[in-house]
Order: structure tokens, then C-alpha cells, then sequence
């Protein structure tokens, strides 16, 4: 039993169990700082979550809500177990329930991310799919009965520490292949339409590709501080990366809503050609040789113009339109407009009535 307490105080709380820490020790501060930010951030997305999206309804609004919310759970049970002092019983076995729903919460956005850049390829989407419901039948059920069982078993918080530090890492592993199927999707398909955008264009598909680098960036350094470091690093730490996590997504919807609304360059200012200074002096006359009736300037057309074309039929035309219209219908049930006035009705060609009704009235 002494040896199951003391693995306890070793894992969970870094000294005494049922006694807070030390105040004075490095390792305190900085948990204490990385669990500030993190809460500081939760609190921050759960109120643009309240005042972005337009609908409350939807996987993908679920999804930001309920890992929000089990983020906020997760970090106070870190206060309450590292430095209230509280010593590891129910809250450990509710750390486990807390955990397996921030996971699948969290990876249920990046699924429902991958629908918006893949509406042409329904078998990434399956294989995604099936990813995460075999990983979450089996992490699921062992994250949840290892975090109750070391709660009334302290000789098997041993064990459940392993089981922890494997099914972070499967999850951390997991998350990163999701989101590099999304980059290469994103990239494969918006490329065109980003094309099309000119240099607001590139400027967004750079955004996007940085946003998601910087996630998976992330997720290595939350796998190489599984190893060797603290618990109480470990949890500030994850708490943290999870609520900047969410941040990204209003950054990610954002970067997508700018793509959408910005206006189409079919002629960019890169491809006009240039004035030419004229090397005739102007004391020499000139004769005028301009036709009096000159024919109307030709365009030259941007080389991805025909995609957008109607009349052409093409495969890609189509698969441009209706990622469009997927992303447009995304954004649109999702993020509330800047100005919601509604546009006055069109104006109809009045009738002899109206006109006899119109003249009738009195100044």
C-alpha cells in the first residue's frame, strides 16, 4: 500500500499526497502559468463561440462547444489535483471520462473541416471516418476504466500512467495525420480558386498552410514532453496547445471566409503590360493614325478563366462550383454576418393604378 501512495505522490503530485506543493519550486510557477493561459484562452473561445457562430446546431459547432467545455473540466481537475492538495480519488477517475471526450471532441473538428475541402473525394472522408472510430473504440474504454480503476486501485497508478503517456501519443498521432490529409486536400483543392484571388490568394493559401504547420509543430512537442518531463508540465502544457488549438479554428474559418469573399482577378495587374515610354521628341509632329471608329481592346483572358466558364462542360468547372457552394453554404450556417440589414426588395415597373395612385397624392 506504501508503495502504491508514494508512486501516487510520484506521478500525480510531485510531493505529499494531500498537501499542496511547494510554492517556491520552479516546476509550480510554471505550471501555474501554463494553466493561467490556458484558462485565460478557454474563456476567451467559449465567448466567440456564443457570438460567431449564427446557428447552435451542427457536429462541427458541437465539436468546438463540447471541447471547450471539456477543457475548462480538464484543467480545473489539474488545479484540483496538483495544487488544491486534493489527494487522487473520484478526481482522477473523472480526469479519465474528461480526457476521452476532449480527445474525440477535438478530433471531430478536424473531421468536420476535412468535409469542407473534400467534396469530390467521399473515400478520404471514409478512410478518416474509419480512423477515428477504430481508435476511439479502442482508446475510448481504456483511457476511461485505467483513470477509474487507479482511482480506487493505487497500485495500478503505475500502470495507468503508461496507458496515459500511449494513448496521448496514438491521440497526438492520430490528430496529425488528420490534419496533413487536410493540408494536401486544401491545397489540392482551393489551389484554384486561390488562383483566381491573385495575391490575396497566395496570401491565404500561406495562412492556412502556416496554421496547420504550426499545429502539427504542436502535437511533436506535446509528444517529446511525455517523455521525461513532469506532470505538472505536462498537463499546463497539453491544456495549453488544446485551447490554442481552438483558437486556430476561428483563425482557420476566417482565413477561409477571406478566400470566399475576396474579389476574382482574372486579369491581374502582374500580367498587363507595362506602358512604353515614347522615344519621339515632341517637337517633331506626328501624323494621326488612329482609326476613327477602333475596335474595342482585346482582353487577354486569365489562363484558369475557362474553369469558371458555363459554357465549357468541363470536369473542372463543375468541381470549382460546388466547392464553392460547399464552402459558402459552410461558412454561411456557421459564422454570423457583419451586417445583418436586410437588403430592400427590388423595385417593380409600376401599373396605371399605381401610377393614377402615384399621381393622386396630395404634396
Amino acid at each position: 500500500m506504501g508503495n502504491g501512495r508514494a508512486r501516487v505522490e510520484h506521478l500525480l503530485l510531485g510531493g505529499e499526497a494531500g498537501k499542496p506543493q511547494d510554492p517556491t519550486n520552479d516546476i509550480f510557477f510554471a505550471g501555474v502559468i501554463l494553466l493561467s493561459i490556458a484558462s485565460y484562452n478557454v474563456v476567451k473561445v467559449l465567448i466567440w463561440i456564443l457570438s460567431t457562430f449564427r446557428h447552435f446546431r451542427g457536429l462541427y459547432f458541437y465539436s468546438v462547444l463540447i471541447t471547450d467545455i471539456s477543457l475548462m473540466g480538464f484543467i480545473g481537475l489539474s488545479f484540483l489535483m496538483l495544487y488544491i492538495g486534493c489527494s487522487p480519488g473520484w478526481p482522477a477517475g473523472l480526469w479519465g471520462i474528461v480526457c476521452a471526450v476532449l480527445q474525440t471532441a477535438q478530433i471531430l473538428i478536424f473531421y468536420t473541416r476535412l468535409h469542407l475541402v473534400c467534396p469530390h473525394n467521399p473515400g478520404v472522408v471514409r478512410t478518416v471516418r474509419i480512423l477515428i472510430v477504430i481508435t476511439c473504440i479502442v482508446l475510448i474504454p481504456l483511457l476511461v476504466i485505467s483513470g477509474i480503476y487507479a482511482s480506487v486501485t493505487p497500485s495500478w497508478v503505475a500502470t495507468c500512467g503508461i496507458i496515459t503517456r500511449s494513448v496521448r501519443i496514438t491521440v497526438t498521432v492520430r490528430e496529425m495525420v488528420v490534419c496533413t490529409i487536410y493540408c494536401l486536400q486544401a491545397f489540392k483543392e482551393l489551389s484554384t480558386i486561390a488562383a483566381h484571388k491573385g495575391r490575396a490568394g497566395e496570401k491565404v493559401m500561406q495562412q492556412l498552410i502556416a496554421v496547420q504547420l504550426a499545429i502539427n509543430l504542436m502535437d511533436i512537442a506535446l509528444i517529446a514532453l511525455t517523455f521525461g518531463s513532469p506532470m505538472t508540465i505536462q498537463l499546463g502544457y497539453t491544456s495549453l496547445v488544446y485551447a490554442i488549438k481552438l483558437k486556430m479554428e476561428f483563425a482557420i474559418l476566417n482565413t477561409l471566409k477571406t478566400l470566399l469573399t475576396s474579389p476574382m482577378e482574372f486579369l491581374p495587374s502582374s500580367r498587363m503590360p507595362e506602358p512604353q515610354p515614347s522615344c519621339i521628341p515632341s517637337s517633331i509632329p506626328t501624323v494621326n493614325t488612329v482609326h476613327p471608329n477602333p475596335p474595342p481592346p482585346r482582353l487577354r483572358p486569365h489562363p484558369h478563366a475557362r474553369l469558371f466558364h458555363p459554357k465549357t462542360g468541363s470536369a473542372n468547372s463543375s468541381r470549382v462550383t460546388a466547392l464553392l457552394l460547399s464552402a459558402q453554404k459552410f461558412l454561411n450556417a456557421f459564422i454570423r454576418r457583419d451586417d445583418n440589414r436586410v437588403a430592400p426588395p427590388p423595385l417593380s415597373p409600376p401599373t396605371e393604378h399605381g401610377a393614377q395612385a402615384l399621381i393622386s397624392v396630395p404634396r
